[in-house]
């Protein structure tokens, strides 16, 4: 979302060898601001501030204040986001829940542990773990679509907490966004 700095393979090579611990001491001499933004326990945003920091820049100089987009080559910029009534969100979720289920879900997990085994990054996607389960028969179908569903209504009240809580965007319902999205001209 930010212009940073091109990292070098040096760079990326100190912090790979460096423990958590280091990782945090370093971010907090070369960067003490970001550094009391981050929480200890989130290691990407910890390595990514510590690119900068090692590539010479803090992340402030770089990010923008609101922590939204840079703007570029735009005469007017509109941030907002699709807001969507719950029951309709919610309502929507559970079909598409239900349709990722009844079109592979289960079949791609089991492809995934077959071919990368069960401590696969991927698994640790929103759901996954519940498909994992099924496939060990620790719950059934129907728990499977609950839980599932469930999980991703709730990441999307997380979404929208945090775009409520970001000033500058602005709220529109999705035939608002429609009719500004009809109004803008694209010039090649």
């Amino acid at each position: 979302m930010f212009e940073f700095p091109e990292v070098s393979q040096n760079t990326l090579r100190i912090i790979s060898q460096l423990n958590k611990e280091e990782k945090l001491s370093l971010l907090q001499r070369l960067d003490p601001i970001r550094y009391g933004e981050l929480n200890p326990n989130d290691l990407y945003r910890i390595e990514r501030a510590l690119e900068i920091a090692l590539e010479g820049g803090k992340w402030h100089d770089y990010a923008t204040p609101t922590g939204g987009y840079l703007q570029k080559n735009i005469d007017e910029w509109i941030p907002l986001y699709i807001d969507t009534p719950r029951e309709v969100l919610y309502q929507r979720i559970n079909q598409r829940s239900d349709w990722m289920i009844k079109n592979g879900l289960l079949e791609e997990t089991k492809t995934v542990i077959d071919n990368y085994g069960e401590g696969c990054f991927a698994l640790n996607s929103l759901g996954y773990n519940f498909a994992v389960e099924i496939i060990h028969g620790k719950i059934t179908l129907e728990c499977l679509k609950e839980k599932f569903s469930q999980s991703h209504r709730n990441y999307a009240k997380k979404q929208i907490t945090w775009f409520k809580k970001e000033t500058f965007l602005k709220p529109v319902l999705w035939n608002e966004a429609l009719s500004l999205l009809k109004k803008i001209e694209f010039q090649g």
